[in-house]
């Protein structure tokens, strides 16, 4: 709430520019409407939208013919962003990084082929940041803004490798290059000391890290500008959707409109409600039509000590005498305008089949768990989509990680006695980087996990089709192939068959005495 208050107080005046992003594909944007695009995506997070604390929202209302009384009743981003901070990274991580027993799923399960010793510093990596919840946060900014950079920190003092996660809306300019690694970025954003307020701005390239304090060079403690050691800029730049811009596409691209009319509509009617209840009535009387209590024409709603009131007042009117009482609540057919509301419900769901998708799993509870991968794959497809990029940028983030750990382990930086953590990364370097020793692969995770009940009729059900197919002639060792089986699990296969050919022949002159009738 701290860095949402600090937003909002410093982007007031650039949120009356803020337009609903992402809609189209993304261009470039001025610096600072790109803070207050962020800002505003994120109050879509948290449901701070259209909050009358603040009156930052009355150009925006007004550019869009939004209701003065708007309110956010329905608002799906939390949970789809939240639906993707669960199913991204799901499961737990192991202290060494490897399988978890019990078919306790892995979070990042690394391919077998990769170095046990590169794994443990990994996993290690991974104690030293919280990763097990930090790997959530890492989706949660994505999935709500759409970017997010995070920053590896060199702590000499601690002899560790860590991580911070930057508000996107702090990163001023961005320099990737073709392959989506960054060449060089610049952060900048209000801060404040003893001496008061001041802008600060820290510019990072694969030469040095230069710092500075209200745009002069200034020495926060380590120097003006420092050289980077590493050959490399230590962040990554996540983009949640990628469009082919520099920055990333949120998980509710695309229906901010949709949402905004939604609640727009919907807060009419429950203002309606209101005045239906509160039963609003004209007295036609002797003399002009006026307000019955004299009251002042109402001015702007955000002039209001109490805008809330405005909402549940009675208006009564006066008019000519002789005449007759009639109700100013209107004729609103509630149930047609339902229809209405969830016509455009199903349209934004529609846009999101991830917002119904635990829902929709629920009542397939006579569908196996194949039958439902199939139902679901739609959502299926955009979660491999948006976890791919997230591992690429992931695998980056550790490759540098241990590298940067490496150099410093075996340059005694960290002082000559290393701990047993400390020692995991002696292996690596950065030159281990540079020839690219430290590749990896993530294997992508299922968004239905197989109960031990399907996983055994699935291999009941292959082996039986082996057993079938050997039947009518074909070579084990060709139908096993075709099942996926490796060249060392043939010949493993290969070398348990022998083995067990060997046994049978020993058993069987075991059973034949010399001079015996058997």
């Amino acid at each position: 709430m701290a860095l949402w208050g600090k937003l909002m107080e410093a982007g007031k005046a650039a949120i009356v520019a803020a337009k609903r992003v992402f809609e189209e594909q993304p261009e470039y944007t001025e610096y600072k409407n790109r803070a207050a695009e962020y800002a505003l995506l994120w109050s879509y997070y948290n449901n701070s939208m259209f909050d009358r604390v603040s009156n930052a929202w009355s150009a925006y209302k007004a550019k869009y013919n939004l209701y003065r009384n708007i309110r956010m009743i329905y608002n799906p981003t939390k949970r789809l962003v939240d639906f993707y901070a669960g199913v991204v990274y799901p499961g737990a991580l192991s202290e060494d990084g490897r399988a978890l027993p019990d078919g306790v799923p892995v979070a990042i399960p690394f391919s077998s082929d990769t170095p046990t010793e590169l794994v443990q510093a990994i996993a290690q990596f991974w104690a030293w940041n919280n990763w097990q919840s930090r790997k959530s946060v890492i989706v949660r900014y994505g999935a709500a803004l759409g970017s997010v950079l995070i920053e590896l920190i060199d702590d000499i003092e601690r002899g560790k490798i860590t991580s911070e996660i930057v508000w996107p809306g702090y990163v001023k300019s961005l320099e990737l290059d073709a392959a989506g690694n960054i060449k060089g970025y610049v952060i900048e954003y209000t801060a404040k000391d003893e001496a008061g307020s001041y802008q600060y701005r820290k510019e990072v390239d694969k030469g040095s890290f230069r710092y500075f304090r209200d745009d002069r060079p200034y020495d926060y403690g380590f120097g003006a500008e420092i050289e980077n050691p590493y050959g490399f800029v230590p962040a990554v730049w996540i983009r949640h959707c990628d469009t082919g811009s520099d920055h990333g596409s949120p998980a509710i691209a695309g229906s901010l409109g949709k949402i905004d009319e939604l609640n727009n509509l919907v807060s009419h009617i429950h203002d309606q409600v209101h005045k239906v209840i509160g039963a609003p009535l004209v007295l036609w009387t002797d003399g002009n039509v006026n307000n019955l209590f004299g009251a002042k024409k109402r001015g702007s709603t955000n002039d209001f000590d109490e805008p809330a009131s405005e909402q549940e007042s009675l208006l009564m009117l006066k008019g000519p005498k002789d005449g007759k009482v009639d109700s100013l609540a209107g004729n609103l057919d509630l149930s047609a305008a339902n229809i209405y509301i969830d016509k455009l419900l199903a349209e934004i769901e529609q846009d999101h089949p991830e917002l119904i998708f635990y829902r929709e799993l629920r009542s397939m509870s006579q569908v196996t768990g194949p039958a439902a991968s199939r139902l679901v794959g739609d959502v299926a497809s955009r979660v491999q989509e948006v976890q791919a990029n997230y591992d690429q940028a992931c695998i980056s983030l550790f490759r540098m990680a241990c590298a940067m750990a490496g150099f410093r382990a075996n340059s005694g930086a960290w002082g000559r006695s290393l701990t047993r953590q400390q020692q995991k990364f002696l292996p690596f370097s950065l030159e281990s980087y540079q020839r690219g020793e430290l590749d990896m692969s993530i294997m992508p995770r299922p968004l239905l996990t197989p109960t031990r009940l399907e996983q055994a009729q699935e291999k009941q059900a292959i082996w039986q089709g082996v057993n079938l197919a050997v039947q009518a002639g074909a070579p084990l060792e060709f139908v096993l192939r075709g099942e996926g089986w490796t060249d060392e699990e043939l010949a493993q296969l290969g070398q348990d068959r022998v083995e067990q050919i060997k046994r049978d022949q020993l058993l069987a002159q075991e059973d034949i005495v010399p001079g015996v009738e058997q």
